[in-house]
């Protein structure tokens, strides 16, 4: 069931997208790599509880058709009681100016104990130069544990 909402969730982003195909959406991604820091809020939904969450990422930018798309490594760490920590492969759309939706499958490790991960993220990125910076809203299911994320972006292109 819970596969089936992330399908849910990223089918409408790939249509809309590809339907967007023949118009010009701006491009975010004027460099060729970025690297990018998120810090927040991580609830997680098993255990009713907050923990700070850190995301670090290195991505490569492309551009598909009229949309830009990215692919790195990402690592995300949740500093709870049981310090969970993830590694993906980061894959980005600019789903309209400015606003990305990243999934991220990946694995995690708690304790003595790795996990299939899979991540689901909406971000708006303001820009300032060569960095942008803005609000993300984010979902991670592997196993059993569910967390939702809400925090800062920020991201450096070079």
């Amino acid at each position: 069931m819970k596969k089936l909402i992330l399908i849910l969730l990223i089918l409408p982003a790939y249509l809309y997208c590809n339907e967007k195909s023949d118009k010009h959406i701006s491009h975010a991604h004027k460099n060729d790599y970025e690297i990018g820091l998120g810090i927040g809020d991580a609830y997680s939904l098993n255990e009713k509880g907050h923990a700070l969450g850190l995301h670090f990422h290195l991505a490569r930018n492309f551009q598909l058709s009229e949309m830009d798309f990215s692919v790195g490594l990402s690592y995300e760490l949740i500093g709870d009681e049981h310090l969970h920590q993830s590694i993906g492969v980061l894959l980005d759309f600019t789903i309209l100016e400015n606003v990305h939706l990243v999934y991220t499958p990946g694995i995690l490790f708690v304790e003595n104990e790795f996990k299939f991960s899979n991540h689901l993220e909406l971000s708006y990125g303001f820009e300032l130069g060569e960095y942008h910076l803005g609000p993300t809203l984010g979902y991670a299911i592997a196993g059993d544990d569910e967390h939702v994320f809400l925090g800062l972006h920020l991201g450096y292109g070079f």
